[in-house]
């Protein structure tokens, strides 16, 4: 679809490497400096299609800064359990900071702000 002009990363507990996961966070960004605009829905059409995406949790969010973010339930072929899911989608010049926030954990980014205040 947009070929190597995209950047997908897995956040959450996944990227802390932690034993179990809870849910599944997804970080996807361009890296060809066009905006994101649009880039969610037909991703989230494509897995739904495929049988990956079960169900949407509310509807996709837009933020005021440009960011698109999909809350639902996942299930891969191979497993047994249904599974939380949040797809964000953030541009080029927020990217770094997202992928910092949502890689966790919930104490780090608690002493972070703290830290920043």
């Amino acid at each position: 679809m947009y070929g190597k002009a995209v950047k997908l990363e897995t956040c959450g507990s996944y990227r802390r490497e932690r034993l179990t996961c809870g849910d599944v966070d997804i970080l996807i960004t361009r890296t060809d400096n066009k905006p994101i605009a649009g880039m969610l829905e037909p991703l989230l059409q494509l897995l739904e299609k495929q049988g990956f995406l079960k169900e949407r949790l509310g509807n996709t969010r837009t933020s005021d800064r440009g960011s698109e973010m999909y809350m639902g339930i996942c299930k891969s072929k191979e497993d047994t359990f249904f599974r939380r899911i949040d797809i964000k989608v953030y541009p080029k010049d927020q990217y770094a900071f997202a992928l910092l926030y949502f890689t966790g954990s919930d104490y780090f980014n608690r002493s972070m702000r703290l830290l920043a205040e």
